[in-house]
C-alpha cells in the first residue's frame, strides 16, 4: 500500500504594509479569515518576498507543525483586496515609508558631501531684504537653477 501525503496546508494572506525589525524591511500581512476579514497580523522578511503588492491578497502553504511559519517559494497572488478604500490607505502608508527609507538612505550618502554653509549667506541676506514678491521670484529662480531649467532671458 502507498500512503499518500497529506497537502500542506495554505492560508490567504493581505499584505497591509511594511515595518522595520531588527534592522531590516519586512512586509505586514494580516490573515484573510474564512469570512473574508482580515484577522491576526503577522510580519515576514521582505527577503523572499520580493514582488509582493501592499493591498494585494495571496495564498502560501504554511508548515504543519507551526501554522506562523510560511514556505514562500510557494506564494501565489489570488486578488486585490475587496475594500479599496482600506488597500488605499494601505498603500499610501506603505509609500510613505518607501520615501522615507529612501530620504534615510540619501541622507546617509549626503552625510560626508556637505556643501558649506557660508558659501550660502549672501542669497539668504538678500532673501531676508526683500519682499514677498521678490521672494517669491527668488525660489522660483533658484529652483529653476538647481533643476536646470531655463527662465526666458536666464542663459
Amino acid at each position: 500500500m502507498t500512503e499518500q501525503k497529506a497537502a500542506p496546508p495554505k492560508v490567504q494572506l493581505v499584505c497591509v504594509g511594511k515595518a522595520h525589525a531588527k534592522r531590516t524591511v519586512c512586509l505586514v500581512f494580516r490573515l484573510v479569515a474564512s469570512d473574508g476579514t482580515a484577522g491576526e497580523e503577522r510580519v515576514y522578511s521582505r527577503k523572499n518576498l520580493k514582488q509582493i503588492r501592499v493591498g494585494s491578497v495571496y495564498e502560501v502553504e504554511t508548515d504543519a507543525e507551526d501554522s506562523t511559519r510560511i514556505v514562500s517559494n510557494t506564494i501565489r497572488w489570488v486578488r486585490t483586496w475587496k475594500d479599496k478604500g482600506e488597500a488605499a490607505i494601505w498603500q499610501t502608508a506603505a509609500a510613505a515609508f518607501d520615501t522615507l527609507e529612501l530620504a534615510r538612505k540619501s541622507e546617509k550618502r549626503e552625510a560626508g558631501r556637505r556643501l558649506p554653509l557660508e558659501v550660502l549667506q549672501p542669497l539668504r541676506d538678500e532673501y531676508r531684504r526683500t519682499n514677498s514678491a521678490g521672494k517669491l521670484a527668488l525660489e522660483v529662480r533658484v529652483l529653476a537653477y538647481l533643476r536646470m531649467a531655463s527662465l526666458g532671458g536666464d542663459e
